[in-house]
């Protein structure tokens, strides 16, 4: 089609050509008109299209169900051809049904019209059509960034796909240039970049398809939330120096929250790895910004990184010399429990943390469960059985140089009085 287009342009200079495509032309006279994404909400034009695409016989059920609506509108993140498709699924499937259906990666094959072409039949259709423009690398680059639930800048891509920054660059540009990636401004400064879910979850499938692949990509998708996780309380941890009103806490809170989805599937791999030691190590990243820094009255997950925390300490106390760094982790999970409100849960992760403490532990580490159980009987009106544990605690704390735990026994006793 282009050389057609050049030779038009060439003869006729007056004339105006109108194409409608995934791809530009890449011709100098080209003028690019980016079509974004139908707008959002309870009056966006996404709403609008998808129920004008419901079969009239089943329109009733939508107006029934409007919440989730929004959400599978929100799902195909406003895209025109996805949400046309997923409506003509509403009848033999209620907008609940189909939403789950959609969570988990299908979206079907549907009934079109007899008249459309036959890339717009289903989303495979068009994502098979589309691939005859990409290359080899072009794929393989998509595969390999489809573990990422969050938007990838360059960094993160070059450790993901283990190349050169000029690689990652050059990769990254061609998929934005072929409207496969989205490009948006980053909280690190720069550029990230956004797949749409219906690729990310065409290219996931395709991973999966290459055991030995995705075993590789997952471990790198691993390292390279460890290493951001590990950025993020470094810079925190910076600035707390910082006087109020200085530092970047606000841009790193923002990263930590963003990044939940990715925490998941790392922490997910590393289990099923059998690398408990990585998963906990992974997990207790989060305890800055999570506790200190106040993310959990934000952080609509928390419950879930409590279970995952919990259940990797516990595999990991069946190990030899597990029973310590077990027993570190139930403590700090107890903690996390109590900030949620979950007393129970705290006393019996307090409870298995003292059971998994070995005979030649730290006295640091007694007195941290010592002072958990404190806070505990504190959070439960018990006041006068907390009092004399605090003290002895406190001076173990101290003797062992865990000067930041001793104060905040020094903030409980101060609770207390």
């Amino acid at each position: 089609m282009v050389p057609g287009v050049c030779r038009l342009l060439a003869a006729r200079p007056e004339a105006a050509v109108i194409c409608a495509s995934r791809l530009p032309l890449d011709i100098r006279a080209e003028h690019i008109h980016p079509v974004h994404a139908l707008s959002l909400g309870p009056h966006g034009d996404a709403v609008r299209l998808f129920t004008e695409r419901v079969s009239p016989h089943y329109r009733h059920v939508v107006a029934a169900e409007q919440h989730e609506v929004l959400e599978i509108c929100e799902h195909a993140e406003g895209i025109p051809l996805v949400l046309e498709l997923v409506a003509e699924a509403v009848g033999p499937l209620s907008p609940r049904e189909l939403l789950h259906r959609l969570r988990m990666g299908r979206y079907g094959r549907h009934r079109r019209l007899r008249d459309l072409p036959e890339r717009h039949r289903s989303i495979e259709h068009a994502l098979a059509w589309g691939e005859a423009a990409l290359a080899h690398e072009d794929t393989e680059l998509l595969k390999r960034l489809s573990v990422c639930d969050s938007p990838v800048d360059v960094a993160t891509a070059r450790r993901l796909l283990d190349t050169s920054s000029e690689q990652a660059v050059h990769g990254l540009g061609t998929l934005v240039h072929k409207s496969l990636l989205m490009s948006g401004a980053s909280d690190r400064g720069g550029y990230q970049f956004t797949m749409p879910r219906v690729i990310r979850d065409q290219y996931r499938r395709e991973l999966e398809r290459e055991p030995q692949m995705m075993s590789a990509v997952r471990r790198r998708h691993a390292a390279t939330t460890m290493a951001l996780l590990a950025q993020v309380r470094r810079d925190l941890r910076a600035s707390s120096s910082v006087p109020a009103g200085g530092g970047r806490r606000p841009e790193r809170l923002d990263i930590a929250r963003s990044r939940h989805s990715d925490v998941h599937a790392a922490v997910r791999y590393l289990r099923e790895a059998g690398q408990h030691a990585e998963a906990l190590r992974l997990l207790t990243l989060l305890e800055e910004p999570l506790l200190r820094h106040g993310l959990v009255a934000r952080c609509t997950t928390f419950g879930e990184y409590v279970d995952a925390m919990e259940s990797v300490a516990q595999c990991l106390a069946e190990r030899p010399r597990g029973g310590r760094p077990a027993a570190e982790a139930m403590v700090m999970t107890a903690g996390w429990a109590m900030t949620w409100g979950q007393v129970d849960r705290a006393r019996s992760l307090l409870a298995q943390a003292d059971a998994a403490c070995p005979e030649d532990a730290p006295g640091a580490l007694r007195a941290r469960i010592t002072a958990g159980r404190c806070e505990l009987l504190r959070r439960t009106g018990r006041d006068a059985t907390a009092r004399p544990l605090l003290a002895g605690a406190r001076c173990d704390l101290l003797a062992a140089g865990r000067h930041s735990a001793a104060a905040t026994l020094v903030r409980t006793e101060a609770l207390l009085l």
